[in-house]
C-alpha cells in the first residue's frame, strides 16, 4: 500500500490493486458529496436499482388450481395505491419513507390485497443510495480514466448488492421490519412465514374462486389452440346440449372435450333430465365446486328483471373479489352459462337492438368486446 499498488477499501472492506490510476478514493467521496442531493426519494431510486420479483402463492394455488401472483412495488405515496386487477392477485409494498406506523395501519384497511411492510432500518438503506448515487457522479466525472473507471464500477456494484440484501435477503427480520395487512399487524420471520400468510389472505380475499383444477383454462391469457377449443365448445354445446357427452366422438380426446369434462361434465353441470331424458345445462349439485358460481351468475340475472344491466358488469363481478376468477375461465364460463339459461332473458345489442337468438356469431361478439 505504501508503494501504491495496492489499497484497501473500507467501503468495501477488500483490497483493490490501483492498476495505474492515482485516484485517491475517500477524497474523492468527500469532495463528490457536497454536489449530490441529500433530498432525494428513496423510493424512486430504490425502483430504478433493484429488481422486484412476483411471487406464486404456490400452496393456494395448488390446492384451489387457480394461481395466486402478489407483486412486490415500491410504496410512494397513498393516492398511488390501488387494489389487485388482472393477472395480479396482490401488492407487498416496500415503505422506506417515514410513515407513522398508526397512520399505515389505519389506511391499510381500505386496501385489502395490499400487504405494507414498514422498514424500521431505511436510513441505513438512505446512506447505501446515497453511495451509489456518488459513485455515479464519479464515474462520470471520471469517464476518461479507464482504470478508475473500472474500480468505481466495482465500488458501485458492490452497494448494489449491499442495497439488495437490505431491501430484499433482510426483509424476514421482524426487528427491522413491520407487516400489516387490512389494519393488522403480522410477524414475519421467514419466507415460509409469509407463504402461509399469503396463502391466509388469499382464502379470505377469494373465499368464493371455485377449485378448478385445468391449467388449460384456468389462466389470465388463453393460447390460440385454446382459444379455438373454445369456439369448438359453444359449437356443440349450441347444438348438441341434450346428447350426453355432447356428442363428443368416445375414440378422441380434443382439448374441448377435455375442458368439457372438467367444467361442465364432472361439476354436474351438464347434466341428465331424468323426467325429460335428455341433457342439458342446469344448476350443479350443492357440493359442487362450481355452486356459488352458478348462484352469482344467476343473482345477477335475475337482478335484471327491474333494470337492463350490461353484460360486461357480470364480468367486472367474476373478476373482483371474492371471486377474481381468471380471465381465461371467465371467457369460457359467461357464454356457457348464457347458453344454458337463454330462456330466461332476453338480450339486445348495444346498436342492433334485441338479439333473439344465442348463436356462435353472438358469442363470439360478447367475446371481442
Amino acid at each position: 500500500e505504501d508503494s501504491g499498488i495496492i489499497r484497501f477499501y473500507k467501503h468495501s472492506n477488500k483490497i483493490n490493486f490501483l492498476e495505474g490510476t492515482d485516484l485517491d478514493l475517500e477524497q474523492e467521496l468527500i469532495r463528490v458529496n457536497k454536489e449530490i442531493n441529500q433530498d432525494f426519494s428513496i423510493a424512486n431510486e430504490i425502483q430504478n436499482l433493484v429488481e422486484l420479483p412476483v411471487l406464486l402463492v404456490k400452496r393456494y394455488s395448488y390446492e384451489t388450481g387457480t394461481r395466486r401472483f402478489f407483486e412486490y412495488k415500491i410504496f410512494d405515496d397513498f393516492t398511488l395505491v390501488k387494489e389487485a386487477e388482472g393477472v395480479i392477485d396482490g401488492y407487498i409494498n416496500l415503505v422506506f419513507d417515514n410513515i407513522k406506523l398508526s397512520e399505515l395501519i389505519k389506511k391499510s384497511k381500505d386496501y385489502p390485497s395490499n400487504i405494507f411492510v414498514l422498514y424500521k432500518n431505511y436510513r441505513q438503506i438512505k446512506d447505501e443510495l446515497l453511495m451509489i448515487l456518488k459513485y455515479k457522479k464519479l464515474l462520470i466525472d471520471h469517464q476518461q480514466d479507464i482504470n478508475a473507471v473500472k474500480l468505481l464500477a466495482d465500488e458501485r456494484q458492490f452497494h448494489l448488492q449491499q442495497l439488495e440484501n437490505l431491501v430484499i435477503n433482510k426483509l424476514f427480520n421482524n426487528n427491522k421490519n413491520i407487516w400489516i395487512n387490512n389494519g393488522k399487524k403480522q410477524e414475519i420471520l421467514s419466507k415460509h412465514n409469509l407463504y402461509e400468510w399469503l396463502t391466509s389472505i388469499c382464502y379470505k380475499l377469494y373465499k368464493l374462486t371455485p377449485k378448478f383444477n385445468n391449467e388449460l383454462i384456468n389462466k389470465q391469457f388463453l393460447s390460440g389452440p385454446i382459444n379455438t377449443a373454445r369456439k369448438h365448445l359453444i359449437r356443440a354445446l349450441l347444438s348438441n346440449e341434450h346428447n350426453e357427452d355432447l356428442d363428443f366422438n368416445k375414440d378422441k380426446f380434443p382439448p374441448e372435450k377435455a375442458i368439457y369434462v372438467s367444467l361442465l361434465k364432472q361439476s354436474g353441470v351438464h347434466q341428465k333430465n331424468n323426467k325429460l331424458g335428455y341433457y342439458e345445462l342446469n344448476s350443479p349439485p350443492n357440493d359442487s365446486d362450481l355452486i356459488q358460481l352458478w348462484n352469482e351468475s344467476e343473482r345477477f340475472l335475475k337482478s335484471s328483471l327491474s333494470n337492463k344491466r350490461n353484460l360486461f358488469e357480470l364480468y367486472e363481478i367474476l373478476d373482483s373479489s371474492p371471486f377474481k376468477l381468471k380471465k381465461g375461465l371467465i371467457d369460457f364460463w359467461i357464454p356457457i352459462f348464457l347458453i344454458a339459461k337463454k330462456e330466461d332473458f332476453a338480450l339486445f345489442h348495444v346498436d342492433g337492438g334485441f338479439v333473439p337468438f344465442i348463436t356462435e356469431d353472438t358469442i363470439d361478439l360478447i367475446h371481442k368486446n
